[in-house]
């Protein structure tokens, strides 16, 4: 079976190992700056400089919404403490 290895010249450590046919003489290795709880897609090659095609990570949008909902429980509970805290003091 024939393998394309991408490995470190150094020590040769394999950094990325595939049996697809890969075109050699077009590949490339840079690096960009992605944010936190993005998933790579793909890197944009239309214009000069080369930027990187990055989305939301599932997992770090359900995180955000989960604290969205968190947050959002706890004002509705501060809401109806004051509210009903408001009736009890007045004797209501």
């Amino acid at each position: 079976m024939k393998y394309t290895v991408f490995y470190n010249g150094n020590n040769g450590e394999i950094v990325f190992s595939t049996t697809l046919p890969l075109d050699i003489e077009n590949m490339r290795i840079a690096e960009f700056d992605v944010e936190n709880g993005k998933t790579l897609v793909s890197v944009d090659v239309s214009k000069k400089e080369h930027s990187i095609i990055a989305e939301d990570n599932p997992i770090s949008e359900t995180a955000k919404n989960s604290s969205r909902i968190t947050t959002l429980e706890k004002a509705m509970m501060d809401m109806l403490a004051s509210q009903f805290g408001d009736d009890e003091e007045s004797g209501k």
